[in-house]
């Protein structure tokens, strides 16, 4: 008969088998979980940032009885006394989003007499400049620095050209300089009219995903041109007769509804709203932040892009 000290010590290859497959389950689930709560802070930093970029829009209004454009001055056309700026609606925001400084080193002043002071987006590379507040975290398709090709700092937001630019009765840019005022430009209602959205910084469509025409572009706050690298949704100006098609008919009408979690690369159509989360963050023109889901009627997304056109979209969007 053994005695007790004699009876094995340690564990079986069984044992140390089943306590590894308990680790990695338990760290597997670990992961996912970490994983989830890494999302839902950036979906909620997101929606933080469209936000206080709302919160931005109606500062604006409140000090200047209306919003600014999608591009030209603001908040006069004095060039002279140093109060105005001429740049898109994002570069008019920064005063209003804690980037006063930034707005200040666009300042120029002319050589000439009478000497014209005023704020130009691109003075001292200001267009370059990164800023916080129009990066959303989730956006895996925007890069550190600037656009190598288009010399611009990317964005992760859009705003809607039906409210901060003039269209004609088929939604086709006019002009840029779009005076919006809250409640007066709404008549179909603030609360259900989207004023800004989700947008890749970066993205193209190939023309097989895409009825034959292929689209590069993405999202860059400072940016305004005929294409589809501005920072704008519902935006479309035909390009002439003679010329490539640089932008996408596709970008007004139902066919515009946004993308949820598209391929960047060859599959997002950059001339549309874009998010990588599950759902499409957007911030109301009364301030509020609402989540839209991917299966949404394209006509109910219309009626909620469309500020006047006497198609509310109802209940239950």
């Amino acid at each position: 008969m053994r005695s007790r000290s004699s009876q094995r010590s340690g564990f079986t290859l069984i044992e140390v088998l089943v306590v590894g497959a308990i680790v990695a389950v338990v760290l597997g689930l670990i992961v996912v979980a970490v994983v989830k709560v890494r999302g839902a802070m950036a979906n909620a930093q997101c929606s933080h940032n469209l936000k206080e970029i709302g919160i931005a829009c109606h500062a604006t209004h409140q000090q200047h009885k209306r919003m600014p454009p999608a591009f030209g001055f603001y908040p006069t056309n004095n060039v002279y006394d140093g109060s105005t700026g001429l740049g898109n609606l994002f570069f008019h925001l920064l005063p209003y989003l804690q980037h006063h400084g930034l707005y200040q080193q666009a300042r120029f002043k002319s050589a000439t007499t009478p000497q014209q002071n005023f704020l130009i987006y691109t003075t001292r590379n200001v267009h370059q400049v990164q800023v916080p507040v129009y990066n959303c975290p989730s956006d895996g398709t925007l890069m550190p620095g600037i656009d190598p090709v288009k010399q611009y700092a990317p964005s992760s937001y859009a705003a809607n050209y039906l409210v901060f630019g003039n269209v004609d009765k088929n939604f086709i840019s006019k002009d840029a300089q779009g005076q919006p005022k809250l409640g007066a430009s709404f008549p179909d209602g603030m609360s259900q009219t989207v004023l800004l959205g989700e947008k890749y910084a970066s993205a193209w469509i190939s023309a097989a995903n895409n009825q034959g025409w292929s689209y590069e572009g993405g999202c860059h706050w400072a940016y305004f041109h005929a294409d589809c690298h501005h920072p704008f949704f519902a935006y479309y100006e035909p390009a002439p007769a003679s010329s490539y098609a640089w932008m996408d008919p596709k970008a007004i009408g139902p066919d515009s509804r946004f993308q949820v979690q598209p391929k960047a690369a060859g599959g997002c159509n950059p001339c549309l709203a874009a998010t990588a989360h599950n759902a499409m963050n957007v911030c109301m023109a009364d301030g509020s932040v609402r989540s839209l889901a991917a299966s949404i009627d394209p006509a109910v997304w219309w009626a909620l892009v469309t500020p006047a056109s006497n198609d509310k979209p109802g209940d239950g969007w």
